[in-house]
């Protein structure tokens, strides 16, 4: 199977409190992007905030008002791709322990947000859940959160 050189594309149908969306999009686990400089100056904070992950998806979503503020729910099935690319690169992706575990890994979030006076506070709660298999007689299952 041939690899997509993609960075985002994706379909989405929304409603009022509802929406679903397909395609390769930013994972749920850590939305949000770092807005400081040490994300340019420091090569460790470079990856604070959002895991800088773009994986192919199924997600949907629920939202509602609650109180001032919004409530979110999302909730989302997504290749199991745990990251143990080979060293070098290929067009041809083989299946690693990620895709052997024979399970879609899954993500769910809930947040809240409340607009301040000039910008918008966001508390989530998000985990990510996957199985990985390195080969025939060893299965590991991994499990994250973050809030």
């Amino acid at each position: 199977m041939d690899l997509v050189r993609v960075r985002l594309a994706y379909g989405r149908m929304d409603w009022t409190h509802f929406a679903l969306e397909a395609g390769q999009d930013w994972v749920i686990f850590a939305p949000l992007n770092p807005t400081s400089l040490a994300e340019f100056a420091i090569p460790s904070m470079s990856a604070s905030g959002n895991l800088w992950i773009r994986t192919p998806q199924v997600r949907a979503e629920w939202k509602d008002t609650l109180g001032r503020g919004n409530f979110l729910w999302q909730w989302a099935a997504l290749d199991p791709n745990i990251g143990d690319n080979p060293a070098a690169y290929s067009v041809a992706r083989q299946p690693l322990a990620g895709e052997l575990g024979g399970l879609p890994a899954v993500e769910t979030r809930f947040a809240y947000s409340l607009p301040t006076s000039d910008r918008t506070a966001t508390v989530g709660l998000s985990a990510h859940w996957n199985t990985a298999k390195k080969h025939r007689n060893h299965r590991k299952r991994t499990s994250r959160a973050q809030f």
